[in-house]
């Protein structure tokens, strides 16, 4: 990690590697066809927050990501740089934008996250995810909605194979940001 900005803030160097999880589904609903390692593809990252109401204000933590050991998960602190109420999804959803060193989106109905406000510093626990649609589909297109694709080297994939395999995963995926 190298310091940038603020020197108490600490983010990924632009080629920090990242386990993100592409969830079947999204491969076979064909919004990411031919997804193959050693390639580069551009999508946005979506957090899926393992317990929203966990979310801890850190004013004074360096911002970045902590793998905790699970598939694609990570302890993260981060700043919420965009926040803003959805219509159109659901009563009472938001959506904002955290910057860990690269940014990420969470969207849906959460008491916890419709709190937070555009400057705030949080810490949690998330996985990382490949954008399945959501952001391209629903948030890009708002005004003022923050730019969140970008194009990622994918080293590696992941596949998830059956009940009663060795241990359910295969060939864990890991990204590396190309901000060029």
């Amino acid at each position: 990690m190298s310091a940038m900005g603020n020197p108490d803030d600490v983010r990924p160097t632009p080629a920090a590697e990242l386990e993100v999880l592409l969830e079947q589904w999204v491969l076979d609903d064909g919004n990411y066809p031919q997804f193959k390692a050693r390639r580069t593809k551009r999508f946005a990252l979506q957090l899926d927050l393992a317990d929203s109401h966990r979310l801890r204000p850190t004013p004074h933590e360096p911002i970045g990501a902590c793998r905790t050991g699970g598939v694609a998960t990570y302890e993260i602190t981060a700043d919420v740089v965009h926040h803003t109420a959805v219509e159109g999804l659901a009563e009472d959803d938001h959506a904002v934008v955290l910057d860990f060193g690269p940014r990420a989106y969470y969207s849906g109905h959460d008491p916890a996250i419709a709190r937070l406000r555009v400057g705030d510093r949080v810490a949690f626990k998330a996985t990382l995810l490949v954008d399945p649609y959501d952001y391209v589909e629903m948030l890009a297109p708002l005004e003022g909605f923050p730019a969140l694709v970008h194009t990622w080297s994918v080293d590696r994939l992941q596949a998830d194979h059956p009940a009663g395999s060795r241990d359910g995963w295969q060939d864990q995926p890991r990204t590396s940001e190309n901000r060029r």
